[in-house]
């Protein structure tokens, strides 16, 4: 817990560390201002968890005397749009016994408690019975948060092209906290308003994926987690424009570097599969397998239009992914990927990260699913010409998912 103490007067302050040092209260951060400027700037400096603050106080310490005034307008400071970060409990301290009705009636609103402090100890023993009901509190909204999911979407994507699609289909509304983060609403299956949150991480790679995933999980605890865009295909169990929804991923470049006298540096992997089976996820993909894609002779249509050299049916399928760190189009890296497991039949670079997120989260854990469009083999060839296509038809059956299939 981070405890500011505002007080103009040295052996108050003195005394509250004492109490604060002496108790069983979890303290990181145990900070002092003697005035307003002083408190200003440590509050536009810091997070704190409570402030303890003096109802009587100077603006300048040495200079003009203490009032309850200078409090009232800090306070109307810190309650406006303002640069402070607005403490999570305010607890008040004064001996101006003659000051309190008018304290009680402008600046109470504001604080939880008002202690009245004396030459006795009695204040001290209210002011850590405060504190430590501070931190109980505390401790049980982090705990309930953390429960309890927030949004019921959020849809993830790995570069901006494979958003694009998303905003011809949701109203997205820029989230100010968030780069390329966007809030939107929509109306499930059963007509119910939901909240989505969309996010374009704006690279490729595991990593990233994973931290951007554990943000916004934390951030929105949403329901179910998606992932749309395009990946490569491993030729003969995919074919190109085919939609993959991932079963199950393998993490395809972890493993050991290994070297014997004379010989070449060989690798030998060690993948740790993370699965969808068992989940809502999986089964809203199974049934969509069967189903096909809605609306197909549209969609394959529009997919055209916006990648002339597309040439794909729209098959969804249901099988596992190998994805890593690094771009691959080399045939050999591709079978050597495969060869990991016969039902692996897609190749990206996020949703390993995305799925390990997703599955170690420390808040409310979502549903998790991948789905993808096959852009290309892996191989010399690939290129970007059918990416509009791809990145349109993973949008399409992402949206269907939380618009016509998804129980909330």
């Amino acid at each position: 817990m981070n405890i500011l103490v505002v007080h103009d007067r040295s052996e108050v302050i003195t005394e509250i560390r004492k109490v604060l040092s002496g108790s069983d209260l979890c303290l990181s951060r145990i900070d002092a201002a003697p005035d307003y400027v002083t408190a200003r700037d440590q509050l536009q400096a810091y997070v704190y968890d409570v402030m303890i603050l003096d109802l009587t106080l100077p603006h300048i310490h040495g200079k003009g005397a203490p009032s309850h005034g200078v409090v009232e307008n800090f306070l109307a400071e810190l309650f406006s749009p303002t640069t402070m970060n607005v403490p999570g409990d305010l607890i008040g301290i004064t001996r101006d016994v003659g000051a309190l009705a008018d304290i009680s009636a402008s600046i109470g609103p504001h604080l939880m408690a008002i202690i009245r402090e004396d030459d006795a100890d009695g204040w001290k023993t209210l002011l850590l019975e405060r504190l430590t009901y501070v931190e109980a509190s505390r401790q049980a909204r982090l705990r309930s948060i953390y429960s309890h999911f927030d949004a019921d979407v959020a849809i993830l994507v790995a570069l901006d092209k494979e958003l694009e699609p998303f905003h011809e289909i949701f109203e997205l509304e820029p989230i100010a906290a968030g780069a390329e983060t966007y809030a939107f609403t929509f109306n499930d299956r059963l007509d119910h308003v939901r909240r989505g949150v969309a996010c374009a991480i704006g690279r490729p790679g595991t990593a990233s994926a994973a931290a951007s995933t554990q943000s916004i999980i934390t951030l929105h605890r949403p329901r179910v987690a998606l992932m749309s865009g395009f990946c490569g295909g491993v030729e003969g169990k995919a074919n190109l424009g085919d939609l993959v929804f991932f079963e199950q991923v393998f993490d395809w470049d972890a493993g050991k570097w290994k070297t014997d006298d004379a010989k070449d540096p060989h690798f030998f992997p060690r993948p740790e599969p993370i699965s969808i089976r068992g989940s809502q996820a999986h089964a809203v993909a199974r049934r969509m397998r069967t189903e096909g894609l809605a609306n197909a002779p549209s969609r394959l249509h529009r997919a055209k239009e916006l990648s002339p050299k597309f040439e794909g049916s729209g098959e969804i399928l249901l099988e596992a992914a190998g994805s890593g760190s690094s771009v691959v189009s080399d045939v050999d890296i591709r079978s050597q990927i495969s060869a990991l497991n016969e039902t692996i039949a897609a190749v990206d670079m996020e949703s390993y990260g995305f799925y390990h997120a997703c599955q170690h989260t420390l808040v409310k854990r979502p549903e998790m699913l991948c789905v993808k469009a096959v852009a290309d083999f892996c191989d010399m060839n690939k290129q970007n010409k059918v990416h509009a296509a791809c990145c349109y038809l993973a949008a399409q059956v992402t949206s269907d998912i939380i618009l016509h299939k998804w129980t909330f």
